[in-house]
């Protein structure tokens, strides 16, 4: 796990250092605490060892009104935490992937009002979900790809009215060890 060695505060978009006309790129051991309700179409790129939260899932809510995956890595790992997030238009809110095999992502306390999929974690070394859900999904986390070594879901939630939501696919997955506690999907 790679430990942030900077903190940036964001109270508007204008305020993430790295970003372009699509994009705003989480930075290597950096730490961004969300302090107001911000709204981008925006979408992220995450890069190893990045933290995003707002230190209280019940406070502000940030919202991604674009149409791609709200937040995309490839060979990274990191953290979302103790925030309340909105991605109504989003394909997905996570798509996280690591071809190494060496990468821990962290979901605690994240609440996702609205979004159509949780996300799509592939090959990740560890995923870890904890106290996070989704309360409007019409699917939810699809893990993928082999030489995972662990999954741990815990007082994890979907929720969907969707009759053709699939709520936790391994369809596609080997993984060492899954734990698995207070689900609700």
């Amino acid at each position: 796990v790679v430990t942030p060695t900077n903190t940036v505060v964001i109270n508007q978009e204008s305020d993430f250092p790295i970003q372009d006309a699509t994009t705003i790129t989480l930075s290597e051991k950096t730490r961004y605490v969300i302090g107001s309700a911000i709204s981008s179409t925006k979408r992220f790129i995450c890069e190893d060892g990045f933290v995003f939260t707002a230190e209280n899932v019940l406070g502000v809510v940030y919202t991604y009104t674009g149409t791609g995956d709200m937040f995309t890595s490839t060979l990274a790992g990191g953290t979302v935490q103790d925030i309340a997030l909105n991605a109504p238009n989003a394909n997905q809110g996570f798509n996280m992937s690591d071809t190494s095999l060496t990468k821990i992502f962290f979901c605690r306390n994240v609440r996702f009002q609205n979004v159509p999929k949780w996300g799509t974690y592939t090959g990740l070394l560890t995923a870890i979900i904890t106290l996070s859900s989704s309360s409007n999904s019409e699917d939810g986390l699809t893990i993928a790809g082999s030489g995972q070594l662990i999954l741990n879901l815990s007082a994890f939630a979907i929720i969907s009215t969707s009759a053709t939501c699939v709520a936790l696919d391994l369809t596609t997955a080997v993984i060492s060890n899954i734990e698995l506690d207070n689900l609700i999907l």
